[in-house]
């Protein structure tokens, strides 16, 4: 990842998958101001200095608080944190260090985390959350609610958090708390499309589906908690003859 391609820290990415903390490129530092004829890393052809510390810092915070109206505490802190790690070169040009740019997203998370708007936060977690469609919403908004009791606004940013044994407690915990406000047909919904090969298929897939939900919630099965290879021997003895032959 290059510091052109990044704003902070990919706000509660894993869980949230918001995106919300990343501006679009020609706001961020490494690109030259808009209506600029600045180059990145150098003069452009005609001859115009690169980019200021000024001008980086007017777009960098332009395109935060842009993407995030409400946040101008967190883009300002989050600005900070990019003087104190890069230099004015470095922030004109390409840095793929990845270990940088980790080292850059947790001085974020430990110093800006808590400054982003809580509202902004459970927005970007809800569009993720409820993509394949509005009756998603309650039982995402249900959802938000668990995490919240348990993780603070910077820990549900931080990968590492939520990359651990702790986080996978948490969100089981939060499915199984949840579980009533996810409708059925939307959990049987996606497990029939990935089952589902062929229309001769969903025959087989249904009884696939009754198979699994036996012992299982929707949520747990929606949220991919559900072993489905450990579950292989119940579903071949209950549905082989719903399979269609390969011939």
């Amino acid at each position: 990842m290059s510091i052109r391609e990044t704003l902070a820290f990919a706000c509660c990415a894993a869980l949230i998958g918001c995106g919300a903390a990343s501006p679009p490129e020609s706001a961020a530092p490494g690109d030259a101001p808009k209506g600029s004829d600045a180059e990145p890393g150098g003069a452009a052809g005609g001859g115009a200095a690169a980019p200021s510390m000024e001008e980086l810092q007017q777009a960098f915070i332009g395109g935060c608080t842009k993407k995030l109206p409400e946040a101008a505490e967190y883009c300002s802190c989050s600005w900070d944190q990019m003087k104190t790690s890069f230099s004015l070169e470095e922030m004109r040009s390409k840095n793929d260090d990845p270990a940088r740019m980790d080292a850059f997203r947790d001085k974020v998370i430990s110093a800006c985390g808590e400054k982003m708007p809580e509202a902004e936060l459970k927005s970007g977690f809800i569009r993720a959350c409820a993509a394949e469609g509005p009756d998603l919403e309650p039982y995402c908004d249900c959802s938000w609610g668990a995490y919240r009791k348990k993780l603070s606004k910077a820990e549900l940013a931080d990968q590492r958090i939520l990359q651990s044994e702790k986080f996978k407690q948490i969100r089981k915990d939060a499915v199984k708390t949840c579980a009533a406000s996810l409708p059925e047909k939307v959990a049987m919904a996606g497990f029939m499309r990935g089952c589902t090969k062929t229309e001769a298929h969903k025959p087989f897939c249904e009884c696939a589906w009754k198979a699994v939900r036996k012992d299982n919630s929707a949520a747990e099965i929606q949220s991919g908690m559900v072993d489905l290879d450990a579950m292989r021997s119940r579903i071949k003895t209950a549905c082989e003859k719903f399979k269609p032959s390969k011939g």
